[in-house]
Protein backbone atom coordinates (compact mmCIF):
# COMPACT_ATOMS: atom_id res chain seq x y z
CA UNK A 1 0.00 0.00 0.00
CA UNK A 2 0.82 3.53 -0.45
CA UNK A 3 0.77 6.67 1.51
CA UNK A 4 -1.09 9.66 0.21
CA UNK A 5 2.21 11.43 -0.11
CA UNK A 6 3.87 8.88 -1.99
CA UNK A 7 0.74 9.10 -4.57
CA UNK A 8 1.01 12.79 -4.49
CA UNK A 9 4.17 12.53 -5.63
CA UNK A 10 3.42 10.46 -8.44
CA UNK A 11 0.27 12.80 -9.40
CA UNK A 12 2.65 15.91 -9.11
CA UNK A 13 5.77 14.24 -10.71
CA UNK A 14 6.42 16.30 -14.43
CA UNK A 15 7.04 12.57 -15.43
CA UNK A 16 2.86 11.54 -14.93
CA UNK A 17 1.86 15.52 -15.53
CA UNK A 18 4.04 16.53 -18.90
CA UNK A 19 4.42 12.84 -20.62
CA UNK A 20 2.35 10.26 -19.31
CA UNK A 21 -1.16 11.70 -18.66
CA UNK A 22 -1.16 13.77 -21.93
CA UNK A 23 -0.21 10.76 -24.19
CA UNK A 24 -2.49 8.71 -22.78
CA UNK A 25 -5.61 11.34 -23.46
CA UNK A 26 -4.04 11.48 -26.81
CA UNK A 27 -3.71 7.99 -27.75
CA UNK A 28 -6.79 7.14 -26.10
CA UNK A 29 -9.03 10.19 -26.57
CA UNK A 30 -12.69 8.60 -25.74
CA UNK A 31 -14.06 7.20 -22.40
CA UNK A 32 -13.37 3.38 -22.16
CA UNK A 33 -16.09 2.47 -20.03
CA UNK A 34 -18.92 4.50 -22.18
CA UNK A 35 -16.99 2.73 -25.10
CA UNK A 36 -17.76 -0.44 -23.58
CA UNK A 37 -21.62 0.73 -23.58
CA UNK A 38 -21.28 2.06 -27.66
CA UNK A 39 -21.58 5.14 -25.85
CA UNK A 40 -18.38 8.23 -27.48
CA UNK A 41 -18.03 10.36 -24.88
CA UNK A 42 -14.67 12.67 -24.62
CA UNK A 43 -11.94 11.41 -22.31
CA UNK A 44 -10.69 13.90 -19.67
CA UNK A 45 -9.06 11.93 -16.59
CA UNK A 46 -6.31 9.33 -17.00
CA UNK A 47 -7.15 6.49 -14.65
CA UNK A 48 -5.19 3.34 -13.00
CA UNK A 49 -6.88 0.39 -13.68
CA UNK A 50 -5.42 -1.25 -10.29
CA UNK A 51 -5.24 1.86 -8.08
CA UNK A 52 -2.11 3.66 -6.68
CA UNK A 53 -3.23 2.69 -3.30
CA UNK A 54 -2.95 -0.77 -3.85
CA UNK A 55 0.41 -0.27 -5.60
CA UNK A 56 -0.62 -0.39 -9.33
CA UNK A 57 2.19 0.47 -11.57
CA UNK A 58 1.94 4.26 -11.78
CA UNK A 59 3.40 4.58 -15.47
CA UNK A 60 2.85 1.25 -17.34
CA UNK A 61 0.42 1.96 -19.74
CA UNK A 62 -1.32 -1.42 -19.50
CA UNK A 63 -1.98 0.07 -16.62
CA UNK A 64 -3.94 3.37 -17.63
CA UNK A 65 -7.45 3.85 -19.11
CA UNK A 66 -9.14 6.86 -20.88
CA UNK A 67 -12.14 8.10 -18.50
CA UNK A 68 -14.69 10.85 -18.69
CA UNK A 69 -15.32 12.65 -15.60
CA UNK A 70 -18.14 10.34 -14.52
CA UNK A 71 -17.02 6.86 -15.17
CA UNK A 72 -13.46 8.06 -13.37
CA UNK A 73 -15.65 9.42 -10.28
CA UNK A 74 -17.91 6.07 -10.05
CA UNK A 75 -15.12 4.05 -10.40
CA UNK A 76 -12.98 6.01 -8.20
CA UNK A 77 -15.91 6.22 -5.57
CA UNK A 78 -16.35 2.21 -5.06
CA UNK A 79 -12.33 1.58 -4.80
CA UNK A 80 -12.87 3.72 -1.63
CA UNK A 81 -15.58 1.84 -0.64
CA UNK A 82 -13.80 -0.93 -1.61
CA UNK A 83 -10.56 0.00 0.66
CA UNK A 84 -12.93 1.05 3.36
CA UNK A 85 -14.69 -2.55 3.94
CA UNK A 86 -11.37 -3.94 3.70
CA UNK A 87 -10.63 -1.94 6.56
CA UNK A 88 -13.40 -2.18 8.65
CA UNK A 89 -13.35 -5.85 8.15
CA UNK A 90 -9.82 -6.05 9.62
CA UNK A 91 -10.47 -4.40 12.77
CA UNK A 92 -12.96 -7.24 13.64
Amino acid sequence: MRTKAEILKIRNSRQWRDRIRPQQLEDFPLCAKCHEKGILREAVEVDHKEPLETAGDPFDPLNLQSLCKRCHVIKSAHEARVRHIKRFAGKI
